[in-house]
């Protein structure tokens, strides 16, 4: 069963958010291409937030939802919290199910401690992705209390995998067509392959779906 991204350093783990610092290319609903810059961890947050840490008045958790996902920056749930109440970092990413949510609670928790946790649950997918999270091995790790994988104190690692990983998949799709507006059209699509289909990619290979335990 295939368990997760490798490392270089022999080590595998399941991503709980996207790549770190870069420019977000996200839904184009309205007309207009939506972008973000990703924190230093790879969260919908101004980087600047983690400065007010390690403890967090509120730590929201979830997935598309609490992410932020086609909406403009500073607009969403997430950030509307953070707008009233500064010492909020938001932990949600797009595709998260319950046991990712806890697995970011886990991980995270040496730089991100909340006296409060929002939880933006959805029971549209939400089930579905524990039925398949449920069933994971590596998962089903962050039942056991005090495992983690230190994804925080490994996060050069992590990143630097996740990255190649990334640049892996763009580089299989097919090269640009010769047509300047077929070109453009390709490199719209490869912007949003970037971060909107990679965790589902990725996702389609980590979990198996099964039947959630009855």
């Amino acid at each position: 069963m295939y368990e997760g991204l490798a490392t270089p350093d022999g080590g595998r783990y399941a991503p709980i958010a996207g790549v770190a610092n870069v420019t977000t290319v996200y839904c184009n609903e309205s007309g207009e291409w939506l972008v973000s810059m990703s924190d230093r961890y790879g969260f919908n947050n101004p980087d600047s937030v983690w400065d007010l840490g390690p403890e967090f008045d509120v730590v929201v958790i979830g997935d598309s939802v609490a992410h932020g996902m086609c909406v403009p920056t500073g607009t969403s749930a997430a950030a509307r919290i953070q707008q009233q109440i500064p010492r909020t970092v938001n932990l949600g990413y797009n595709g998260n199910g319950p046991m990712m949510e806890l697995a970011s609670l886990r991980e995270m928790s040496e730089v991100a401690r909340g006296r409060h946790v929002v939880w933006m649950f959805f029971p549209g997918n939400d089930l579905g992705n524990l039925s398949r999270e449920w069933e994971t091995t590596y998962m089903s790790r962050y039942l056991e209390p005090e495992y983690s994988a230190g994804l925080v104190q490994r996060r050069e690692i992590v990143q630097a995998s996740l990255a190649a990983y990334l640049e892996g998949q763009i580089a299989a799709q097919t090269g640009p067509p010769p047509v300047p507006l077929l070109r453009s059209i390709y490199e719209d699509v490869s912007a949003t392959l970037r971060l909107t289909a990679l965790r589902e990619r990725i996702r389609s290979n980590l979990f198996s779906k099964p039947d959630f335990p009855r």
